[in-house]
């Protein structure tokens, strides 16, 4: 919900910004299913898990690095950040979920970490 006010403070244009926040989340939605699919198949959902985290801070750094140069380089920051956010945390609760055992700790355990 915050993505597009912050692309429209570089832009001016709001339905150009809400065009341009399109590509960021549909890049993260293939690199969801690409993870997902990878760690479920190799059944190591910590390694992926700090790979994407590794991903999101890079593009945090960008993002920060680049601040006042360039707000493309900025807007790029911002994919690779997005690319490596979302689909982190579904792969946390998902192995959340996977190690609590009884059906009411993992539904606590679900809540607590939401």
């Amino acid at each position: 919900l915050v993505y597009p006010s912050l692309i429209h403070d570089w832009i001016g244009s709001p339905s150009l910004a809400h065009l341009i926040t399109a590509p960021p989340y549909m890049v993260a939605c293939i690199s969801c299913i690409v993870g997902g699919l990878s760690s479920s198949r190799r059944n190591e959902h910590g390694y992926h898990i700090s790979f994407f985290l590794l991903i999101a801070i890079l593009g945090f750094i960008l993002m920060i690095v680049f601040t006042e140069i360039d707000p493309l380089a900025v807007y790029i920051g911002s994919c690779v950040a997005c690319c490596g956010l979302y689909p982190a945390f579904p792969l946390s609760l998902a192995w959340l979920t996977k190690n609590t055992s009884g059906p009411s700790k993992r539904a606590l355990a679900v809540c607590l970490f939401t």
